[in-house]
């Protein structure tokens, strides 16, 4: 039989709070007990070395996909390319087709150090010397851990950071440059840029070389500071917030102007030309 309050509506009786709890914790339990049947849990933990050389004449493209540890990507001290690595997650695959070099980490729900646990806390590190030559397309997607790529020439580059610091040293881009900065500190140096975009994350960001073409700068959380090996006459800045600019000289040296597109996040933004 139905109850009634004092004003005659019908009671309604609450879903007890204890069951609610009860409830939640089998779907979580399910989840749970799903990811363990879909997931290798016998590769979880194991590690492996590599140790490859390529013919730099048969790779004009590279795609580096290398989620968790430390990548370092430097001149090579030969005419190939070589690449070493250690303590690396068992599923991360090399291969070489199509004039591309790839570095590719297999895809898992436990995206944990690159894909995989790691039990004895070792680091995954991984090293690619490459020598002089002008590469038409570079796309890295650095996950955790630190980066350095120096002594690199492409026509286009495309950098995805994650978390932690990252050098990017004698860097030359002839067309297309793209940074998508994630969480640390991100130092260019010595760098000379085409058309860029700069999508700054949370930390710091220093960038000190040339930029030749067009360039967008998007601030995230925290400080971003430019200096650009040019005159300021020789740029047009476009900004929706406030921008120290900093120059010693009036002088021009272009017949045309430099599109600098500037959006300023939190944090303050400077740019210092000659």
């Amino acid at each position: 039989m139905a109850k009634y309050d004092n004003t005659g509506d019908v009671k309604r009786r609450r879903f007890p709070f204890f069951l609610t709890i009860f409830i939640i914790g089998i779907v979580l339990f399910i989840v749970g007990v799903v990811l363990i049947k879909v997931t290798n849990t016998k590769s979880l933990g194991k590690r492996y070395s590599y140790n490859e050389t390529f013919d730099v004449a048969a790779i004009d493209n590279m795609e580096i996909d290398f989620s968790a540890g430390d990548l370092n990507i430097k001149k090579s001290s030969d005419e190939n390319i070589h690449v070493t690595g250690e303590n690396l997650p068992e599923k991360i695959n090399f291969s070489s087709s199509n004039s591309k070099l790839q570095v590719k980490t297999a895809d898992s729900l436990l995206h944990l150090k690159g894909g995989y646990i790691s039990f004895d806390g070792s680091q995954p590190t991984l090293t690619i010397e490459l020598p002089e030559k002008a590469f038409d397309t570079v796309k890295i997607d650095a996950g955790a851990g630190q980066m350095k790529l120096s002594d690199l020439t492409c026509e286009n580059l495309d950098i995805d950071f994650g978390a932690g610091s990252s050098e990017v040293i004698n860097v030359t881009c002839t067309n297309e440059a793209d940074f998508d900065l994630g969480v640390g500190k991100t130092v260019f140096k010595d760098c000379t840029f085409n058309d860029s975009d700069f999508d700054c994350g949370v930390g710091e960001t220093d960038f000190s070389g040339k930029l030749l073409g067009d360039a967008e700068i998007d601030g995230g959380i925290g400080s971003i500071n430019f200096d650009i090996d040019g005159c300021k006459n020789d740029y047009k800045i476009k900004s929706d917030s406030k921008v120290k600019i900093n120059s010693t000289t009036e002088e021009s040296e272009l017949s045309y102007k430099i599109k600098l597109d500037i959006d300023n996040g939190i944090g303050e933004i400077s740019l210092n030309f000659r």
